[in-house]
């Protein structure tokens, strides 16, 4: 059946119940981006410099152990919207397609997407969920 069409929530501050997911790791890291934020509201830095930097500030307040399973812990418990899954469910349920557009960090976005697995096997795919997530947690399923 051919879905009704598409539906793409942005993540941070939609599905999301925070400012963003990078904020959520500036909060529990007790750091600020302020000053790299007033640089691109003012032209003065790029988006992916911008980018740079956050992830280097990071990096020095993890003393250099920014590891994926370290950052993740830092947002296993970043607040969801209360009522997301009912509402992109009902979604699904009516035929559409639904999508997550984000400049958030990813491990959230795989998070919510697990919620919704599909009845096909995981199979690698641009924008498709991490295969140890889809075996740890959707059983080998990849997501709707």
């Amino acid at each position: 059946m051919k879905p009704k069409g598409l539906v793409c929530f942005d993540m941070d501050g939609v599905l999301v119940d925070w400012l963003s997911t990078w904020e959520w790791v500036y909060s529990k890291l007790n750091l600020s981006n302020a000053e790299s934020m007033e640089l691109y509201k003012s032209g003065n830095l790029t988006e992916w410099k911008w980018l740079i930097r956050d992830l280097s500030l990071i990096r020095s307040a993890l003393n250099e152990n920014m590891r994926d399973d370290v950052v993740r812990e830092l947002l296993d418990d970043c607040p969801l919207m209360r009522g997301y899954q009912v509402c992109i469910q009902s979604l699904l349920d009516h035929n559409y397609e639904v999508a997550i557009i984000s400049g958030g960090m990813q491990h959230i976005a795989y998070k919510i997407a697990s919620k919704f697995p599909s009845k096909n096997p995981w199979a690698r795919r641009w924008g498709g969920m991490e295969r140890k997530i889809a075996i740890g947690e959707m059983d080998g399923f990849d997501s709707r």
